[in-house]
């Protein structure tokens, strides 16, 4: 067995390991009012933290799988008479890093109960002077694959 299949069987069953992970938790969370009175019953004063561990974690499995699998996914279908991965990794790396950024919103409107409005209209504003910033460096990366 070469290398790739092994990495191959291992990055599979980690993610149907995580996937059922955030099935499961996806469960206890629909169910919060009675895990909640479960958790109370055990240890008093403890159901919004450990809630909030439970939201933390979901957010993060379910980020980790959706990048893991546009990692797997796009060189298989994005590209496909492009004999140039780099436009592929430039393409699957910035999807992972939006999909990043959307769990860590998700954990601090979900799981902090803050407002994430502001830091939305803020981020955008960095994502546009970045845009700007990174527009030649992009530019010389595409003329590079060419």
């Amino acid at each position: 067995m070469d290398h790739r299949r092994i990495h191959q069987k291992k990055s599979s069953g980690a993610l149907v390991v995580v996937a059922i992970a955030l099935v499961a938790l996806t469960g206890v969370l629909f169910a919060h009012t009675y895990v909640r009175r479960l958790i109370e019953d055990v240890v008093p004063d403890s159901a919004d933290v450990v809630l909030a561990a439970l939201k933390i974690a979901w957010c993060c499995l379910a980020a980790w799988l959706a990048a893991t699998l546009i990692r797997h996914i796009s060189p298989r279908f994005l590209f496909l008479f492009d004999d140039k991965p780099r436009r592929r990794k430039i393409l699957s790396d910035l999807v992972s890093g939006l999909i990043y950024l959307g769990a860590i919103f998700g954990i601090l409107k979900f799981a902090f109960h803050q407002p994430i409005e502001s830091l939305l209209a803020t981020s955008g504003v960095v994502a546009l002077v970045l845009g700007f910033a990174l527009h030649s460096t992009l530019a010389r990366t595409h003329n590079l694959t060419k």
